[in-house]
């Protein structure tokens, strides 16, 4: 009885340790399969673009300048501020090919850059919440995804909240170097806190106000607010659950109805 006991024990080990190896070997092809995609987007964007920076600058400021006609009761979006023509930080990050990238997939939204993370990446604008979890750019099957935008969002990422989602992949690729975000010397690292991403229309710049972590919640999902009140209100709740105060005056949230 001993005997047997222990034969099915040992079994029973053999085919953890079997399951495990076949699952870890499986990440492993996953990832590697991912990085390649991924790698190849990098070189995809980086060819030379047509639009010169002058180009881009003059949309980005006509963009970000243009007057709003329609009825106040429209939910509130973003109004861009004008960004300088001479701006280093915008020029470098114009020369991103989107449309060489959007002849793969035309899914290809723009392209996101954290300084001091190991997110860069193009971002995908899905039908759904669900096709680029386990799709990347390329949209061959892989358990590493995509970073997309929430499906509710306008593409034009002029909403008030944009979501963006992504996999907090355990070797730091898409949004797992995000959790270096929660270091002090990356938080007070002035050059990590502006958010770069470009689209087709626009290149643009986004300052860090918060950074926390939370269980599961909806709170967050909001894409428009019909008063100053309420978008005031949601603003106040992210900024104070920041583990560090960045800061920002209030005169820096902008914001028109459209």
């Amino acid at each position: 009885m001993k005997q047997s006991f222990r034969k099915l024990f040992k079994l029973a080990l053999l085919l953890v340790f079997i399951g495990s190896f076949t699952m870890f070997v499986y990440n492993q092809l996953q990832s590697i399969k991912a990085k390649n995609a991924y790698e190849q987007a990098e070189s995809i964007a980086s060819e030379t673009t047509a639009a010169t920076t002058e180009d881009t600058a003059e949309s980005t400021t006509q963009a970000a300048t243009e007057e709003t006609t329609e009825e106040d009761t429209k939910p509130l979006v973003w109004q861009e501020a004008p960004i300088e023509d001479d701006d280093p930080f915008i020029a470098e990050f114009a020369e991103k090919n989107l449309d060489a990238l959007r002849e793969v997939n035309p899914d290809v939204l723009g392209w996101i850059e954290i300084p001091g993370t190991q997110l860069a990446y193009p971002i995908m604008d899905g039908d759904d919440n669900e096709y680029y979890l386990e799709h990347p750019w390329d949209k061959k099957a892989s358990a590493a995804g995509s970073i997309f935008l929430e499906r509710l969002n306008n593409s034009d990422l002029r909403d008030f909240n944009t979501l963006i989602y992504g996999h907090r992949m355990m070797n730091g690729s898409m949004f797992g170097s995000l959790t270096w975000t929660l270091k002090p010397n990356w938080y007070k690292n002035e050059d990590n806190l502006n958010i770069k991403l470009s689209t087709t229309n626009t290149n643009t710049v986004w300052r860090i106000f918060s950074i926390y972590t939370i269980k599961p919640e909806v709170y967050y999902l909001k894409t428009y607010f019909q008063s100053n009140e309420e978008h005031q209100e949601f603003l106040d709740k992210i900024k104070s659950r920041s583990i560090y105060n960045f800061n920002l005056k209030e005169n820096l949230w902008k914001h028109t109805n459209k």
